[in-house]
């Protein structure tokens, strides 16, 4: 993953705003800025890392502010984001070529039900069976939106 943030290159404060005339810490010209690309080999994580380093992604991107539940007996809920779309319950799965299948889409639905909304997410390293994504798409026409968000997807947002 691939992330960009300018940043003041006299004290490292990040900038918010591209546009801005100074670095609102140090009064250092935004002349003085650089671009900084922080690159996280996902090998390095494990599965609390990697739901860590979502929830950082979704944070910044602007989704809300994301609480990061970090249990192994999370009940299918490692992530709830609390934005303008609702509460959102997100798994996170670290398991590269492993295609997630259709029962963490059903674990899913079950945690959106008790959290008392109708939005998931499921961000998985290793991809999705067809047989889950066929699932998710079946529980939108009950009202019910189960995203599958895969790596290039996840690459996307950062």
């Amino acid at each position: 993953m691939i992330q960009q943030n300018l940043f003041c290159t006299k004290c490292g404060n990040r900038l918010k705003k591209p546009t801005s005339r100074f670095c609102f810490k140090c009064g250092n010209p935004v002349k003085d800025k650089a671009t900084a690309m922080e690159q996280v080999p996902l090998d390095s994580l494990d599965g609390f890392g990697f739901e860590a380093l979502c929830q950082r992604i979704f944070e910044k991107a602007g989704w809300g502010k994301v609480e990061w539940i970090g249990h192994t007996n999370d009940a299918g809920r490692d992530l709830i984001i609390h934005g303008n779309k609702g509460k959102i319950v997100v798994e996170c799965k670290h398991q590269p070529n492993t295609p997630q299948g259709r029962p963490i889409v059903q674990k899913l639905h079950s945690a959106v039900t008790t959290e008392g909304t109708n939005m998931g997410i499921i961000v998985s390293t290793g991809g999705f069976a067809d047989n889950a994504k066929q699932y998710a798409h079946e529980l939108s026409k009950q009202q019910i939106t189960i995203q599958l968000f895969d790596l290039h997807k996840i690459a996307q947002i950062a």
